[in-house]
Parts: C-alpha cells; structure tokens; sequence
C-alpha cells in the first residue's frame, strides 16, 4: 500500500479491493498477482463508490481544493 494511512476500503463488483489513503491517492489490490497497484498520486481519498452503471468513482482532496475521480477512466 502507498500510505500507512487509510480512509476508506470499498470492494467493486468484480472483486477488486480498492484502499483510499490519507495522502497517496488510490490503490488497488491485484489477487492475482499479490500487489497493490498505486492511482491518484498526492491526493486525500474520502470515500470509494461504484454507481448503478458499475463505474467506480472515489472523492477526495487535492492540494487546497476537492476532486473527484472517475477510477475506470485510469484504471485502463
């Protein structure tokens, strides 16, 4: 994991785990290969959803504003 700090946990629909950190953005969990997988550098993730058309979306802060993510688009 890139933090010893997490916010949120959340396991989509397919099984992935997904760690929101304090500072280092978003990871996730490869149960095929035993690793984590680092996303979102340097920002604050709050919360890791997935909405009824199974598009995975984390909110967070970035710098001295609030972002939100749409976690397919960099995942690919």
């Amino acid at each position: 994991i890139s933090s010893n700090q997490t916010n949120t946990l959340y396991e989509d629909s397919k099984g992935n785990l997904w760690i929101g950190t304090f500072s280092s953005g978003i990871c996730k969990y490869d149960r095929s290969k035993n690793e984590f997988i680092r996303y979102a550098e340097k920002k604050k993730i709050y919360v890791i959803w997935e909405d009824s058309q199974k598009i995975l979306w984390a909110a967070g802060e970035y710098f001295i504003g609030y972002c939100l993510i749409n976690i397919d688009r960099i995942d690919n």
